[in-house]
Formats: C-alpha cells, structure tokens, sequence
C-alpha cells in the first residue's frame, strides 16, 4: 500500500506538467491561427481591385470624352450634353452685309427669303438709266460678302429696269430670279453651272401666241411660232446663263432674258464685258443655287 501511494504521489507532478504544455500547445494554435486569419482579412480588404465604373476618378476612355466633353472635364458628368460655343455659325446665323441688305430690301426681300430660297450666291445688278453697277456675293465665313474682282460696269435695257414688263417694250424686268443654265457657241466655259450648247439649231422663242413661248427648243420639227431668236445669229450669247425670268411663261409678260456678252444698252437682258461675262460663269455653281438681284 505505501508502494502504491508513493508511486501515485510521484507520479502526479508529471501528470500536470503534461496538460499543462498540451494547453498551452492549444492555445498558440489557435492564437496563430487567430493571427493568420487576421492577417488574410486585413490583406484581402486592403488589396481589393477598384472598379472603374464605381470610382469617382476613373479615366474617361478617348473615344468618350471626344464626343460628351472637353477632356479635361470629370467623368462625373461624363452624361451631359455637350455645350456648343458661344462664337460657333451656323447655317442659320449668316451675317447680312448692310450694303447687300439694303439693295435686297428694294424688293422686299429679307434674310428669312434668302434661307428659304438657300442660295449661297447672288448677282446683284443696279441700273441708273440704261447702265448698272454688277455685283457679285456669296456666303464666307458664314458671312454675305462681296468679291471686288467681279464688281464690274454693265447695261440693261434701252428704257431701264420695270416692273411692268412686256413682250413688247425694251425693258428689263425688276426682280430676284434664279439663274439658270449657261450657254455657249463654241468652247464651253468653266463654269459650276448646267450648260448647253448654241448651235444652228437652237432658238429661244419670243412669239406669244406659241406653246413654246419664252422656251429654249432645239430644231424647228415642232414650230408654232412665227418669231423665234436665232441664237447662233447673235455674237452676244457667245457666252452668257439664262436669268430664270417668266419660267411660267406667261404670254406676252417678256422672254429671252439673259445675262451675256454687250458693250451697250440691250433689248431687255443684262449685258457686260466678254472677261466679265467668263468671270462670273466660273464663280456661279449651281450648287450654290445662285440668284440675280435686279434693281
């Protein structure tokens, strides 16, 4: 019994020292562990990949920012409109010239007719008597301007200018009229306009009574009319464009108007120098839907 006793007495310091290193075994386990979850939970939120679309400093891609915004303007309001600047023309916003503006307001004509009719190119055609000043603008820089190198001396008909246009009087008519094709006899011109050409068979026919009163026809197969000009008979259309006057054709109200080569009053068109006449059938473009002005 006292063999047992002492053996169980011996033993037991042993015992204790065997849990005691097997807790603390425990507790390091779980502190390390503890530490190595931490540490994988403060790496995993610190090292988190940012997402472009939720960052309020995310870089607008070039593409982008060239068609809402300046590039130096924040994504934040990537999603506005763009603005347009303040000095930009448009198309609606052409400058009027007061010299063009004034002539044009003679007959009644304003910027709003002028947008209507689109026309980018205007002859303007000012007669004092049977002589006239003949002006040339056209739109630049979103700007009515007119071009000196086409300002140039010309004449109307032997009467003057009228309002009261017939068959029947050397007159030209007052108006705005679109112009029309070119023409020529021999080289064609440069020109941004249609043409045709004068040859033996052409005639502008000025009779009233026929069906192709005040018409550009080609050959006689047809003939109804008993007074017709001969265009290849006059030096003047040489060279020189239809001015679109009467295009309804009403009887008697005046035919054959045109802008051509003369060095004096005419029968009722407008008429200036053979340089001058070359001049402006290069500049007018039927593109540019050109109208003569006629004071």
């Amino acid at each position: 019994m006292k063999n047992v006793q002492k053996h169980a007495i011996k033993s037991s310091p042993n015992k204790r020292h065997l849990v005691i290193i097997i807790v603390v075994a425990v507790i390091s386990v779980l502190i390390i562990a503890g530490a190595i979850v931490f540490a994988l939970l403060w790496f995993s939120h610190n090292e988190k990949p940012v997402d472009p679309t939720q960052s309020a400093t995310a870089t607008v891609s070039p593409t982008t920012a060239a068609v809402t915004q300046k590039p130096s303007v924040s994504v934040t309001i990537e999603t506005e409109a763009p603005t347009q600047d303040a000095t930009e023309k448009t198309s609606d916003d052409v400058e009027m010239d007061e010299e063009l503006a004034q002539l044009l307001s003679y007959q009644g004509i304003g910027e709003d007719d002028l947008k209507e009719q689109s026309t980018s190119q205007i002859v303007t055609v000012t007669a004092s008597g049977n002589t006239a000043n003949i002006d040339f603008w056209e739109i630049d820089d979103n700007k009515w301007t007119k071009d000196d190198s086409l300002s140039v001396s010309g004449y109307v008909g032997e009467t003057g200018v009228t309002d009261n246009m017939s068959e029947y009087i050397r007159a030209t008519p007052r108006g705005f009229f679109p112009v029309m094709d070119a023409f020529y006899t021999v080289s064609e011109p440069q020109t941004g306009l249609n043409t045709f050409r004068i040859t033996e068979n052409t005639y502008w026919v000025d009779d009233p009574d026929s069906d192709f009163y005040n018409q550009h026809v080609e050959g006689t197969q047809y003939q109804d009319w008993s007074s017709a000009e001969h265009m290849i008979d006059y030096s003047a259309y040489e060279y020189g464009f239809v001015i679109g006057y009467n295009l309804s054709c009403v009887k008697g109200a005046g035919s054959a108007i045109f802008f051509h080569i003369g060095g004096g009053p005419t029968a009722g068109c407008v008429a200036t120098s053979y340089n001058a006449v070359l001049a402006y059938l290069a500049k007018l473009s039927a593109a540019e839907n050109p109208y003569i002005l006629i004071n």
